[in-house]
């Protein structure tokens, strides 16, 4: 339960998976007895009420409480296919925001604390009229909380909890860190309090904390503070939806296991990817000022800037310009800003910026839907819409909450970190290819290129992950396998998980590829691969490994898994055109792609091998 008020906009459902859903609703059929908590938001360097006039970080909502939470505590409700109803808590802490509950253990009946939360929302909803004032409703719904707690108080008891049980939906990509936490609420007991860890991955997560662990450090009876806080205070964390935060007893015969089940991310739901590449427009946007009026010498780069580029830089996302300006004149102001490095591909001129979006799209090799744009002007926000609607543009009003949106929240990683040099040395590359006589495939052998192939490693999942979800064009399967996909496969007897490592004279391109292949049927599941390999017949080395493999184990055919999306044509291209896979049956996942294992591949010697899968039975490759 929530002790802020509920308005019927802030009750709206939630669109969640079928099997999430399921989930939630089978803790509550498992539940006999639950306590009846209420949950209020707190801050944890929070020292009222001096903090509201002290606190640089204290910024009003509407009800005038200190927005730790973005929005508050909202609720949001789910139902199944037979109308049953689970409510949810919505939240999003910020910097130092902390979710609490004062309460004890008692135990109410199923039925009456869910006779009891309808009850306390019904009133709520009453007194969240906007004729009142805020202070008259908050003492209103502090008032209904009190009122219900007392009628749940008189409920007799239904015996001692076998657990807390937490129920968390984790929406973005990413694991969220939580502590939870159970103290006396009492001062002078406060060295005497449990607490662990709750790894929220992505999806649906169930903690249960055994009773009696926790009060053998915390007195059963008395008056408690229960805690929910991310592991860093100096960082925000979410949004989360939370389910059932109680103490619980289990019907007679029922059972409820810990558990993580991986979800749709937002951003797929969305419809709209990761954000990949930020292209900025300058004037009045990145700077105050407009540089053909007031020349370089009076800008002033906006203060958040700095901060802003590097993050992002550290994230592994891209900054473009797209300006209608001097290029020489831009270039020599955002050198003097100490500004210049951080941009790739510039596209500074006089045309349409939806023709400088495309431009820069096609020279980072990225989806137009991975761009964003930030700009000022309205106008040219509106013609990038009108010619690109899969690009999504911003004022400048977003800088303030940028860093904390929601398709800018990816992955980070060594290689992400690297990302903008990595770029930098492809043009490098690029350049040296111009340079050459036209002979492709005769500088590629030059360039020196070697792929190592070694099995998944626990050092290197998140990497595998960051793949998972950014890769688009040399995505095979179209599948997106989350983490815990991955930890399942690691320990699976009848699949290995394979990541591709790449280097050549100009530099390391670090791991660009990830594959899971199954053992029994030697089929290729799923391969993903990064673009900044795209066309240099690695995939060829790579699959003619397998063939080389799977003839030594026995194994007649190399099956490939392709399901096509609208963004992996090129996997096709690469499979069919270039390698030669033959198109074999359809399945429901996808069409099955086939070449027997004593097939040599076009091109397969072009790259070097480093062969540490442990596939074969021995190392030597056979000769065409």
């Amino acid at each position: 339960m929530r002790a802020y008020s509920v308005s019927e906009t802030e009750r709206a459902p939630v669109d969640l998976d079928a099997a999430v859903v399921s989930a939630l609703l089978q803790s509550r059929e498992a539940i006999a007895a639950r306590s009846l908590l209420f949950w209020d938001e707190h801050c944890s360097e929070c020292a009222m009420p001096d903090c509201f006039a002290s606190c640089s970080l204290y910024t009003p909502r509407r009800d005038f409480k200190c927005r730790r939470f973005d929005r508050g505590i909202e609720s949001r409700f789910v139902r199944d296919h037979a109308g049953r109803l689970s409510n949810l808590m919505a939240l999003s802490f910020r910097r130092w925001g902390k979710l609490e509950a004062k309460g004890d253990a008692r135990l109410v009946g199923a039925s009456r604390a869910e006779a009891a939360e309808v009850a306390a929302r019904l009133l709520q909803q009453g007194v969240d009229q906007p004729f009142l004032a805020n202070g008259v409703r908050r003492k209103l719904g502090k008032g209904v909380d009190l009122m219900v707690a007392r009628t749940a108080r008189s409920f007799p008891a239904e015996g001692l909890p076998q657990m807390f049980l937490l129920e968390i939906v984790n929406p973005t990509v990413e694991n969220i860190d939580l502590t939870f936490t159970v103290r006396p609420a009492e001062n002078g007991c406060m060295n005497r309090f449990f607490q662990t860890r709750t790894d929220a991955r992505p999806g649906y997560n169930r903690f249960c904390m055994p009773a009696a662990e926790i009060f053998s450090r915390v007195a059963n009876g008395a008056s408690l503070l229960v805690q929910i806080e991310p592991v860093s205070t100096d960082r925000g964390a979410g949004p989360i939806l939370v389910g059932m935060a109680d103490f619980v007893k289990l019907a007679e015969g029922a059972s409820l296991e810990p558990m993580a089940m991986p979800s749709v991310s937002a951003s797929e739901k969305s419809g709209r990817p990761k954000v990949k590449c930020v292209v900025w427009d300058l004037d009045n946007t990145l700077w105050h000022g407009v540089l053909v009026e007031d020349g370089a010498d009076r800008l002033h780069l906006d203060e958040r800037i700095p901060e802003i580029l590097a993050e992002l830089d550290r994230r592994g996302i891209l900054n473009s310009i797209a300006s209608k300006n001097s290029p020489q004149e831009v270039e020599t102001a955002l050198k003097s800003l100490g500004m210049w490095d951080y941009f790739l591909h510039p596209q500074v001129h006089w045309n349409p910026k939806s023709q400088s979006l495309t431009a820069i799209a096609a020279s980072l090799n990225i989806g137009r839907d991975t761009l964003v744009l930030i700009d000022d002007q309205a106008f040219e926000r509106g013609e990038v819409a009108h010619a690109h609607p899969e690009v999504e543009t911003f004022d400048v009003d977003i800088l303030d909450g940028l860093l904390d949106h929601q398709r800018f929240d990816v992955v980070v990683t060594d290689e992400s970190r690297n990302r903008r040099a990595m770029y930098h040395t492809e043009a490098v590359r690029k350049a040296a290819l111009e340079n050459t006589k036209g002979d492709y495939e005769a500088y590629l052998r030059e360039c020196n290129i070697r792929l190592r192939i070694e099995p998944l490693e626990e050092s290197r999942l998140t990497r595998a992950f960051e793949l998972t979800e950014r890769t688009n064009q040399l995505n095979y399967s179209g599948r997106r396998l989350g983490r815990a996909d991955l930890e399942r496969y690691l320990t699976s007897p009848d699949h290995r998980l394979l990541t591709l490592s790449a280097s050549d004279k100009f530099g390391d391109y670090g791991v660009i590829g990830v594959a899971l292949l199954n053992l029994e049927t030697w089929t290729v599941e799923c391969f993903f691969m990064s673009c900044r390999v795209q066309r240099k017949k690695v995939e060829h080395a790579f699959f003619q490994r397998l063939l080389a493999a799977g003839q030594q184990r026995g194994k007649p055919i190399l099956s490939i898994l392709y399901r096509a999306t609208s963004k992996n044509e090129p996997a096709r291209v690469v499979v069919e055109d270039e390698m030669g896979f033959i198109p074999a049956s359809s399945q429901a996942h996808g069409q099955l792609y086939q070449v027997p294992t004593d097939t040599f591949l076009p091109d397969w010697d072009v790259v070097a091998v480093d062969d540490r899968s442990g596939l074969r039975v021995s190392e030597p490759m056979p000769v065409a």
